[in-house]
Protein backbone atom coordinates (compact mmCIF):
# COMPACT_ATOMS: atom_id res chain seq x y z
CA UNK A 1 0.00 0.00 0.00
CA UNK A 2 2.89 1.89 0.70
CA UNK A 3 4.97 1.35 -2.12
CA UNK A 4 1.72 2.26 -4.49
CA UNK A 5 1.18 5.35 -2.91
CA UNK A 6 4.81 6.68 -3.58
CA UNK A 7 4.29 5.03 -6.68
CA UNK A 8 1.54 7.91 -7.39
CA UNK A 9 3.67 10.05 -6.81
CA UNK A 10 6.10 9.42 -8.85
CA UNK A 11 8.61 7.96 -6.45
CA UNK A 12 10.21 5.41 -8.24
CA UNK A 13 12.35 2.89 -6.00
CA UNK A 14 16.37 3.12 -7.19
CA UNK A 15 16.16 -0.85 -7.75
CA UNK A 16 13.27 -0.53 -10.11
CA UNK A 17 15.12 2.43 -11.73
CA UNK A 18 17.85 0.50 -12.48
CA UNK A 19 16.40 -2.60 -13.48
CA UNK A 20 14.29 -0.35 -16.41
CA UNK A 21 17.82 1.42 -17.41
CA UNK A 22 19.29 -2.15 -17.80
CA UNK A 23 16.39 -3.38 -19.75
CA UNK A 24 16.91 -0.19 -22.03
CA UNK A 25 19.97 -0.51 -22.47
CA UNK A 26 19.43 -4.44 -23.37
CA UNK A 27 16.36 -2.88 -25.58
CA UNK A 28 18.98 -0.44 -27.39
CA UNK A 29 21.64 -3.11 -27.90
CA UNK A 30 19.64 -6.00 -29.44
CA UNK A 31 17.84 -3.29 -31.85
CA UNK A 32 21.59 -2.31 -33.22
CA UNK A 33 22.03 -6.46 -33.03
CA UNK A 34 18.67 -6.22 -34.94
CA UNK A 35 19.89 -3.92 -37.35
CA UNK A 36 23.59 -5.08 -38.23
CA UNK A 37 22.10 -8.26 -39.01
CA UNK A 38 20.02 -6.93 -40.99
CA UNK A 39 22.55 -5.07 -42.75
CA UNK A 40 24.48 -8.16 -42.62
CA UNK A 41 22.00 -10.36 -44.51
CA UNK A 42 20.97 -7.48 -46.85
CA UNK A 43 24.79 -7.59 -47.87
CA UNK A 44 24.53 -11.64 -47.94
CA UNK A 45 21.54 -11.40 -50.28
CA UNK A 46 23.59 -9.13 -52.40
CA UNK A 47 26.42 -11.11 -52.26
CA UNK A 48 24.45 -14.20 -53.29
CA UNK A 49 22.57 -12.86 -55.92
CA UNK A 50 26.06 -12.02 -57.56
CA UNK A 51 26.89 -15.41 -56.92
CA UNK A 52 24.36 -16.93 -58.54
CA UNK A 53 24.98 -14.73 -62.02
CA UNK A 54 28.84 -15.55 -61.66
CA UNK A 55 27.51 -19.31 -61.33
CA UNK A 56 25.32 -18.54 -64.11
CA UNK A 57 28.02 -17.09 -66.31
CA UNK A 58 30.53 -19.75 -65.79
CA UNK A 59 27.65 -22.61 -66.14
CA UNK A 60 27.05 -21.26 -69.55
CA UNK A 61 31.17 -21.52 -70.32
CA UNK A 62 31.31 -24.84 -68.56
CA UNK A 63 28.54 -25.87 -71.19
CA UNK A 64 30.00 -24.35 -74.37
CA UNK A 65 33.49 -25.69 -73.21
CA UNK A 66 31.57 -28.88 -72.71
CA UNK A 67 29.79 -29.03 -76.31
CA UNK A 68 33.52 -27.78 -77.89
CA UNK A 69 34.86 -30.91 -76.21
CA UNK A 70 32.15 -33.41 -77.74
CA UNK A 71 32.20 -31.66 -81.18
CA UNK A 72 36.44 -32.58 -81.01
CA UNK A 73 35.66 -35.99 -79.65
CA UNK A 74 33.49 -36.38 -82.68
CA UNK A 75 36.10 -35.31 -84.98
CA UNK A 76 38.56 -36.69 -83.67
CA UNK A 77 37.08 -40.29 -83.59
CA UNK A 78 36.12 -39.58 -87.53
CA UNK A 79 40.23 -38.44 -87.77
CA UNK A 80 40.85 -42.07 -85.83
CA UNK A 81 38.77 -43.95 -88.44
CA UNK A 82 40.48 -42.28 -91.50
CA UNK A 83 43.48 -42.73 -89.65
CA UNK A 84 42.88 -46.57 -89.59
CA UNK A 85 42.07 -46.52 -92.83
CA UNK A 86 44.64 -45.03 -94.49
CA UNK A 87 47.29 -47.54 -91.72
CA UNK A 88 44.99 -50.23 -93.51
CA UNK A 89 45.79 -48.79 -97.40
CA UNK A 90 49.72 -48.19 -96.14
CA UNK A 91 49.98 -52.04 -94.78
CA UNK A 92 48.46 -53.05 -97.86
CA UNK A 93 50.82 -51.07 -100.24
CA UNK A 94 53.99 -51.62 -98.24
CA UNK A 95 52.75 -55.94 -99.10
CA UNK A 96 52.62 -55.20 -102.65
CA UNK A 97 55.52 -52.87 -102.42
CA UNK A 98 57.05 -55.88 -100.52
CA UNK A 99 55.94 -58.55 -103.36
CA UNK A 100 57.14 -56.84 -106.32
CA UNK A 101 60.10 -56.54 -104.66
CA UNK A 102 60.87 -59.70 -103.81
CA UNK A 103 59.26 -60.50 -107.44
CA UNK A 104 62.81 -57.90 -108.49
CA UNK A 105 65.09 -59.76 -106.19
CA UNK A 106 64.23 -63.36 -107.35
CA UNK A 107 64.72 -62.14 -111.01
CA UNK A 108 67.36 -60.61 -110.13
CA UNK A 109 69.17 -63.69 -108.81
CA UNK A 110 67.90 -65.51 -111.71
CA UNK A 111 69.29 -62.60 -114.13
CA UNK A 112 73.05 -64.65 -114.50
CA UNK A 113 71.42 -67.80 -116.13
CA UNK A 114 68.57 -65.83 -118.16
CA UNK A 115 68.94 -66.28 -122.12
CA UNK A 116 69.50 -62.76 -123.19
CA UNK A 117 67.90 -62.11 -126.33
CA UNK A 118 69.98 -62.65 -129.83
CA UNK A 119 69.19 -59.66 -132.06
CA UNK A 120 67.52 -61.02 -135.40
CA UNK A 121 68.69 -59.51 -138.62
CA UNK A 122 67.38 -55.92 -138.62
CA UNK A 123 67.49 -53.42 -141.72
CA UNK A 124 68.68 -49.83 -140.74
CA UNK A 125 66.51 -48.10 -138.69
CA UNK A 126 65.27 -50.59 -137.12
CA UNK A 127 65.41 -51.28 -133.17
CA UNK A 128 66.02 -55.22 -132.06
CA UNK A 129 63.53 -54.73 -129.32
CA UNK A 130 60.52 -54.55 -131.81
CA UNK A 131 61.55 -58.20 -132.81
CA UNK A 132 59.94 -59.37 -129.69
CA UNK A 133 57.28 -62.04 -130.77
CA UNK A 134 53.66 -60.80 -129.69
CA UNK A 135 52.54 -63.71 -127.92
CA UNK A 136 55.49 -63.76 -125.56
CA UNK A 137 54.17 -63.32 -122.14
CA UNK A 138 55.60 -60.42 -120.21
CA UNK A 139 57.17 -61.72 -117.32
CA UNK A 140 58.66 -58.31 -115.35
CA UNK A 141 57.00 -54.93 -117.13
CA UNK A 142 59.36 -52.43 -118.43
CA UNK A 143 60.93 -50.64 -115.57
CA UNK A 144 64.68 -48.58 -115.02
CA UNK A 145 67.29 -50.65 -113.62
CA UNK A 146 70.89 -49.48 -112.77
CA UNK A 147 74.21 -51.46 -113.35
CA UNK A 148 77.86 -51.45 -114.47
CA UNK A 149 78.75 -53.80 -117.08
CA UNK A 150 82.23 -53.55 -119.35
CA UNK A 151 82.20 -52.32 -122.70
CA UNK A 152 82.85 -55.14 -125.42
CA UNK A 153 82.06 -54.63 -128.64
CA UNK A 154 80.64 -51.66 -130.75
CA UNK A 155 78.48 -51.88 -133.83
CA UNK A 156 76.49 -50.15 -136.12
CA UNK A 157 73.11 -51.45 -137.16
CA UNK A 158 71.04 -48.69 -138.28
CA UNK A 159 71.78 -47.24 -134.90
CA UNK A 160 74.56 -47.49 -132.23
CA UNK A 161 74.41 -51.14 -130.59
CA UNK A 162 77.44 -52.38 -128.07
CA UNK A 163 77.95 -55.47 -126.60
CA UNK A 164 78.22 -55.47 -123.08
CA UNK A 165 79.66 -57.92 -120.18
CA UNK A 166 78.08 -58.23 -116.98
CA UNK A 167 78.77 -60.68 -114.49
CA UNK A 168 80.40 -62.89 -116.76
CA UNK A 169 77.06 -62.18 -119.39
CA UNK A 170 77.33 -60.87 -122.53
CA UNK A 171 74.39 -59.26 -123.91
CA UNK A 172 73.95 -56.16 -126.57
CA UNK A 173 71.74 -53.48 -126.55
CA UNK A 174 70.60 -50.12 -128.57
CA UNK A 175 72.13 -47.27 -127.02
CA UNK A 176 69.61 -44.27 -126.66
CA UNK A 177 71.97 -41.92 -124.82
CA UNK A 178 72.88 -39.43 -127.96
CA UNK A 179 74.02 -37.04 -125.52
CA UNK A 180 77.08 -39.05 -124.97
CA UNK A 181 77.36 -40.55 -128.00
CA UNK A 182 77.82 -36.92 -130.05
CA UNK A 183 80.20 -35.39 -127.09
CA UNK A 184 83.24 -36.54 -129.15
CA UNK A 185 85.01 -35.54 -125.63
CA UNK A 186 83.99 -39.20 -124.48
CA UNK A 187 86.99 -41.66 -124.55
CA UNK A 188 86.80 -45.37 -123.98
CA UNK A 189 90.27 -46.74 -122.67
CA UNK A 190 90.35 -50.70 -123.20
CA UNK A 191 88.47 -52.92 -120.35
CA UNK A 192 86.51 -49.64 -119.89
CA UNK A 193 83.23 -50.19 -117.79
CA UNK A 194 80.47 -47.70 -117.67
CA UNK A 195 77.56 -47.34 -115.05
CA UNK A 196 74.06 -46.62 -116.92
CA UNK A 197 70.62 -46.79 -116.75
CA UNK A 198 69.19 -49.61 -118.58
CA UNK A 199 65.39 -50.30 -119.74
CA UNK A 200 64.45 -53.58 -118.97
CA UNK A 201 61.90 -56.05 -120.16
CA UNK A 202 61.96 -59.52 -118.74
CA UNK A 203 59.74 -62.09 -121.37
CA UNK A 204 58.57 -65.68 -121.20
CA UNK A 205 58.90 -67.21 -124.58
CA UNK A 206 55.58 -68.56 -125.86
CA UNK A 207 57.75 -71.72 -127.66
CA UNK A 208 59.57 -73.20 -124.52
CA UNK A 209 58.65 -71.37 -122.06
CA UNK A 210 62.20 -70.10 -121.73
CA UNK A 211 62.69 -66.16 -119.79
CA UNK A 212 64.20 -63.64 -121.68
CA UNK A 213 64.98 -60.19 -121.11
CA UNK A 214 65.43 -57.20 -123.55
CA UNK A 215 67.40 -54.03 -122.59
CA UNK A 216 68.03 -50.69 -124.03
CA UNK A 217 70.73 -48.88 -122.76
CA UNK A 218 69.39 -45.03 -121.79
CA UNK A 219 71.51 -42.56 -119.95
CA UNK A 220 75.18 -43.48 -119.47
CA UNK A 221 76.02 -42.08 -115.79
CA UNK A 222 79.72 -42.86 -115.37
CA UNK A 223 82.95 -44.20 -117.88
CA UNK A 224 84.88 -46.29 -115.54
CA UNK A 225 88.75 -46.10 -116.72
CA UNK A 226 90.91 -49.21 -116.39
CA UNK A 227 94.56 -48.59 -114.92
CA UNK A 228 96.51 -45.77 -116.91
CA UNK A 229 96.53 -46.60 -120.40
CA UNK A 230 96.38 -44.57 -124.52
CA UNK A 231 92.78 -43.74 -124.93
CA UNK A 232 90.90 -42.54 -127.90
CA UNK A 233 87.66 -41.03 -129.12
CA UNK A 234 84.16 -42.81 -128.52
CA UNK A 235 84.36 -44.64 -131.63
CA UNK A 236 88.00 -43.86 -133.10
CA UNK A 237 89.00 -47.53 -133.43
CA UNK A 238 85.03 -48.99 -134.59
CA UNK A 239 85.59 -46.71 -137.88
CA UNK A 240 88.08 -48.56 -139.11
CA UNK A 241 87.42 -51.79 -137.53
CA UNK A 242 85.20 -54.73 -139.15
CA UNK A 243 81.53 -54.46 -137.67
CA UNK A 244 81.39 -55.81 -134.78
CA UNK A 245 84.57 -55.81 -134.40
CA UNK A 246 86.17 -55.40 -130.51
CA UNK A 247 86.48 -52.27 -129.80
CA UNK A 248 89.96 -51.84 -128.11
Amino acid sequence: MFKRALALVGYVPATVEAERNTLAEDLRQMTAARDEMARRNASAIEEGAALAVKYADLDARYQNILQEYEADIRKWRGFEVERQQLQASIDTLNEQVESANELIREMQRQRPQLRLARPAPVVAGDEPESATPAEDEVIVKEHTVEMSARVIVISFEGRAHWTLSSNDHLFKVPVHDRAFLDDPSNKFAKGAVIRAEFLETTFRRAGDGEPYTRRSLERVLEVIQPAPTTTQPLFAGAANAPEGGAFS
